[in-house]
């Protein structure tokens, strides 16, 4: 099994200094994010509105793409292994005015029996990866089980044919300070795959702006990851720390403009799978 450690995550959270402006900040890029806005499209397509739905996310950490939905009316279950997240979500949501979710600490293969079947979405942002083999499979397939017929998935991912990203993750593997764990990203054509595989249909993908992402990693990030990995400052899986005022030195700008192109399914730094439990 891949990273089921919750004592590493944890630290993690724990290391994790919740500055209520930064998780005002948070919710507020995510809101403005391309691939937010897509998601969003996708559901409001499906189901109308976004109000009164029911979503479930599953190794939420802080469950900042579920409060983006809650912001828009949507009733939020959040499900993490690692009882800090949890805390780290409450604190997040309470710093954003929204009601405190419907937390389960569970792991994604064992997840309550009273979640099966449940969900009009069920979300990962950033959890798939994490797993190898049999597992890798397994982790999708626990998406569905809990989805209602008719229900929506939405899987996000780190892509493999992003370049900068896995440079910058080769280069802190070799340096030590990778602080994610086991991961291997994601092709679209093996995302859209295991999706169909774990049972979901009128599956499609979106991805982030391959070009805002490559100004991001350039121009906006590149020194603060340099500036890391000379250090040598991580401790948990956790990029960068919170300066006094709330500032997250990794946070990218909020964009002013959106810079969608046809390349961003296949070269986005993230990826995201979109699918329906025809069953």
């Amino acid at each position: 099994m891949q990273n089921h450690d919750v004592s590493h995550w944890n630290e993690g959270w724990e290391y994790l200094d919740n500055v209520a402006l930064e998780n005002k900040n948070a919710l507020h890029n995510m809101l403005n994010s391309s691939y937010y806005i897509g998601i969003q499209n996708f559901l409001e397509k499906k189901f109308g509105s976004l109000e009164g739905i029911n979503t479930v996310e599953l190794g939420c950490g802080r469950g900042v793409a579920s409060a983006a939905l809650a912001t828009q009316g949507a009733n939020v279950t959040l499900v993490d292994l690692s009882d800090a997240a949890l805390t780290s979500a409450k604190e997040f949501y309470a710093n954003n005015g929204l009601n405190t979710p419907n937390c389960n600490q569970a792991d994604v293969f064992n997840l309550p029996s009273n979640l099966e079947g449940k969900f009009d979405v069920v979300s990962s942002f950033g959890l798939v990866e994490h797993f190898e083999g049999e597992e890798r499979l397994e982790v999708f397939k626990s998406h569905v089980k809990i989805l209602r017929a008719g229900g929506c998935a939405v899987i996000l991912v780190p892509n493999r044919q992003y370049l900068p990203g896995q440079f910058y993750k080769f280069i802190s593997e070799r340096l030590g300070t990778w602080p994610y764990g086991f991961e291997r990203d994601f092709t679209p054509r093996e995302l859209l795959k295991i999706g169909q595989l774990a049972g979901l249909t009128d599956c499609k993908i979106i991805g982030s702006e391959v070009l805002y992402d490559l100004y991001s990693h350039t121009v906006l990030k590149l020194p603060g990851f340099l500036k890391q990995i000379t250090r040598q400052r991580i401790r948990g899986p956790v990029t960068a720390k919170y300066d006094k005022s709330g500032k997250y030195t990794m946070t990218t700008h909020s964009k002013k403009s959106l810079l969608k192109s046809p390349l961003d399914a296949q070269f986005g730094f993230m990826l995201v799978l979109l699918g329906q439990n025809s069953n």
